[in-house]
């Protein structure tokens, strides 16, 4: 309906299912603009969410994702908690924003800054698919970003972030893969399926980062 009303909405449709990440990742090879947003079927924006969000990146080029506070809601959309704390994620230099993203405790932590608002150019710069296929490869995806910019942060609730018994984070824990080293246990990333595959989270971040900030990798390795 959008897409007939609208030529700059275009409806993709997959003739088979190839997981959420296939999905988040086409969706970005597709996209064409200065800016780019993911969004998740289950989750609300307030219609200033785009407003808010695009005036910050226009007037600040060192912002690279630009979020908003949110609220958790039900199936029924009843607000049941506001967000917890989050990382500092604003400090003008990147190994600051880094440290403070994955030493935070990801148990605490949703990860929905994905959902904010970026610059498509600083997702294009990542040196792998923009959302790793495996257990909260977001976190993967926002550590790299934390290398390339500021994340800013609108302090009005304008994100609805929805939680319901299909949600496909509520994962069984026992088939989760944490990883063997320091970040890949800060990040949570991995799967019991892809452990040879991502083996070393550390690996994947430099890999994802080589060429982007070389004067930092060494951190990264640290």
């Amino acid at each position: 309906a959008y897409a007939a009303r609208d030529r700059r909405v275009s409806l993709v449709r997959q003739e088979v299912n190839r997981g959420a990440a296939w999905n988040f990742n086409n969706a970005f090879r597709l996209a064409s603009g200065d800016h780019f947003k993911w969004m998740a079927h289950d989750d609300l924006c307030a219609p200033a969410f785009l407003d808010r969000t695009v005036a910050v990146l226009d007037r600040d080029p060192s912002v690279v994702l630009c979020h908003a506070a949110w609220a958790r809601i039900d199936e029924n959309g009843t607000i049941q908690a506001f967000e917890e704390p989050g990382a500092d994620t604003d400090p003008p230099a990147a190994p600051d924003r880094f440290r403070n993203l994955i030493r935070m405790d990801q148990r605490h932590h949703t990860g929905v800054e994905i959902f904010g608002l970026m610059r498509r150019e600083a997702l294009r710069r990542i040196r792998q698919p923009p959302l790793g296929p495996f257990a909260h490869g977001d976190r993967l995806t926002l550590a790299a970003l934390t290398l390339l910019g500021r994340f800013h942060k609108v302090p009005e609730v304008l994100l609805l972030n929805r939680s319901h018994k299909g949600r496909s984070m509520l994962f069984d824990p026992r088939r989760t893969w944490r990883g063997r080293t320091r970040m890949g246990r800060l990040l949570g990333i991995g799967d019991a399926g892809h452990r040879q595959a991502h083996a070393d989270p550390c690996a994947d971040a430099r890999r994802a980062l080589d060429g982007e900030a070389p004067a930092l990798r060494h951190r990264v390795a640290g």
